[in-house]
């Protein structure tokens, strides 16, 4: 595939009617003449394969000018759907398919296309990324329309994305996958974001703007983010501000894990001091020989290790965010839920069938049936031919953990009050805005100082990909943290000599509305004060990101005097006010002037489009 380089431009511009910035691809595809095969047979493969339902995203997008058949257009749609999904198990935040902008007949036979498209693109991501997705999905693509969608077929395709795909570049995007629920949330809410670099985001403009990484942002102390994770300094911060923390030993060796064990008595939990994730945990250790296997799991993630005397309970995630509590999620281990028929071996034989159906990278974690998981039934009481009641979960593992899995309840609206104080007050205690509270309680409806609750973790960057049921805390994030949708006001003038002019005189009358506003020219910028703002940044878009940009800018006004934004696509995708004067544009393409109504046309067009999006929310 050839794609046109993005040139000098640090970021593409918004055209064709994207809500991101978008640059432009050039993909070679196929279709078949065969109507059996085509379209249905790649949708059974998108939807029955994949999980992606083309009918889900609606009608393609397509430029004005294309003419080619409708078959085609809509196999080009689904290829730019697939080639998407991929960047997005990458966690590149690309959210829309894109535009078809041109597909016309190629040499190499009947169904040989040469597509172009507009599709988004994210700063600071490498290009070989977004060739290789693109690429990819076109050879996949005409893989599926020639091969029928079987289980064994399913699979293999299955290896290949992996193998071919996402085996060879996942770590060429920087970034957590905490953060895409967020970024996907967000742009359905039309907030702005741009990628500051190392998976580090920016959501929105100006004073309503707020910069996240993971579960965190930038309101989370530097230092809390070094205590919490150290669940030794955790717990001693805790205790120091009147609140329940586990009361542990930090030991270097199994000698002196065994003399705590004795000091605090049995059963303990054994833990790295430094690790999260539940790596190297293990809990109920009631002898010798269990501390001794116990120290070797967690002195293998970290040279220091906590024995900490057992509480009764269950790990509860209260995640905070902004002195408010978003979501209670009750942590249950890898378990399988009884139905009052089946025995505990047939709900996990039938678990794993389901699962096995799935792209590799949807699937849950394995629910095993070996030792561990019989010693896990047993302490529950069960076996594997035991028939749990319905709404049973019968555990597999002894705690949830990233490796195994677990099971996760929404428990929001019946936690007490006085826990839901304690997750905010241990929150602040560690200087956190955002953070993920554990708690461990008998009943998480029972004060914590009635049931001898404590407070385990205080965990920095929580995770924000929450289960189906918890998708509310996404949207009560973006509701503490990105007022007014992250949006400050931003007008254009276009126009010649006369639109500085005008568009000084409205940064004026916005600053005698105790505004903030700056202005941003072709050559200068001014500040909310009227003095010059020099900055490194070469061109209009430039100026206009950077000074979208500053904390404390309240509206932003552009004098756009040359047609620049042709090339390059507009900074913004909504402007809440576009005046157009009636003058000629200074072109920088030489030779255009002959053209120059048209151009001013044009671009006059792609910003009233601009300003009919804002006034369409």
């Amino acid at each position: 595939m050839k794609s046109p380089p993005t040139g000098a431009l640090a970021v593409a511009g918004h055209r064709h009617g994207l809500a991101q910035p978008a640059m432009t691809v050039v993909v070679r595809m196929t279709t078949t003449a065969d109507p059996r095969h085509g379209l249905p047979r790649i949708d059974q493969w998108l939807v029955e394969a994949l999980g992606i339902d083309p009918n889900a995203r609606g009608e393609p997008r397509v430029a004005p000018g294309v003419r080619a058949p409708t078959a085609a257009v809509h196999a080009a749609w689904r290829l730019l759907l697939f080639a998407g999904e991929m960047l997005r198990l990458l966690k590149l935040p690309s959210f829309e398919p894109g535009c078809v902008l041109a597909l016309e007949p190629e040499r190499g036979g009947p169904g040989a296309w040469r597509l172009a498209a507009a599709v988004p693109l994210v700063e600071h991501m490498p290009r070989i990324v977004y060739d290789a997705a693109y690429s990819k999905a076109s050879a996949f693509l005409d893989w599926m329309q020639r091969t029928p969608c079987t289980p064994p077929n399913a699979a293999l395709l299955h290896g290949r994305v992996e193998d071919e795909f996402l085996g060879v570049l996942k770590d060429r995007v920087p970034g957590g996958l905490s953060t895409i629920p967020i970024l996907e949330a967000a742009h359905r809410r039309g907030i702005p974001f741009r990628h500051l670099g190392g998976g580090a985001y920016q959501l929105g403009w100006g004073r309503n703007a707020r910069r996240v990484e993971r579960g965190a942002v930038d309101l989370d102390s530097a230092i809390g983010s070094k205590l919490s994770h150290d669940k030794h300094l955790t717990a001693q911060v805790l205790r120091g501000a009147g609140l329940p923390a586990p009361v542990h030993l930090p030991v270097r060796s199994e000698e002196a894990a065994l003399e705590g064990a004795r000091r605090l008595g049995w059963p303990v939990v054994i833990k790295p001091v430094d690790r999260d994730r539940g790596e190297g945990v293990t809990v109920n250790v009631s002898d010798e020989a269990a501390l001794r296997a116990a120290c070797a799991a967690a002195f293998a993630f970290s040279p220091r290790a906590l024995v900490e005397r057992q509480v009764a309970g269950v790990c509860h995630r209260l995640h905070v965010a902004g002195g408010r509590l978003l979501i209670v999620s009750r942590r249950l281990p890898k378990s399988v839920k009884g139905d009052g028929q089946r025995t505990v071996a047939e709900l996990i034989r039938a678990a794993n069938e389901e699962e096995g159906r799935k792209p590799p990278w949807s699937r849950l974690k394995p629910f095993p049936d070996d030792a561990l998981a019989f010693a896990s039934l047993r302490a529950a009481g069960l076996a594997l031919d035991s028939i749990p009641e319905e709404g049973r979960w019968a555990p597999l593992r002894p705690i949830q953990s990233v490796a195994w899995g677990g099971v996760v309840e929404d428990y929001t609206g019946t936690i007490h009050p006085d826990n839901v104080e304690l997750a905010l007050r241990a929150a602040e205690a560690l200087g956190l805005s955002a953070a993920g509270i554990d708690v461990i309680s008998t009943d998480i409806r029972v004060p914590w100082h009635e049931n001898g609750a404590i407070v385990n973790e205080v965990n920095y960057a929580p995770q924000t990909a929450p289960s189906a049921a918890g998708r509310h805390m996404l949207e009560s994030f973006l509701d503490r943290y990105c007022p007014e949708n992250g949006r400050i006001p931003v007008e254009a003038v276009m126009g010649g000599a006369s639109a500085l002019a005008f568009a000084l005189a409205r940064q004026r009358a916005l600053g005698e509305e105790g505004v903030a506003c700056y202005l941003a020219a072709h050559d200068a910028c001014v500040g909310p004060g009227g003095a010059p703002v020099t900055l490194a940044a070469d061109g209009l878009s430039d100026r206009v990101r950077a000074l979208l940009m500053r904390p404390d800018a309240g509206a932003l006004v552009i004098a756009v005097r040359t047609d620049e934004w042709l090339n390059s696509g507009l900074p913004v995708h909504r402007f809440d006010r576009v005046t157009v004067l009636d003058e000629p544009l200074l072109s920088l393409e030489p030779g255009s002037d002959a053209d120059e109504p048209a151009r001013r046309r044009r671009l006059a067009g792609m910003l009233r489009a601009a300003a009919a999006a804002a006034a369409a929310g």
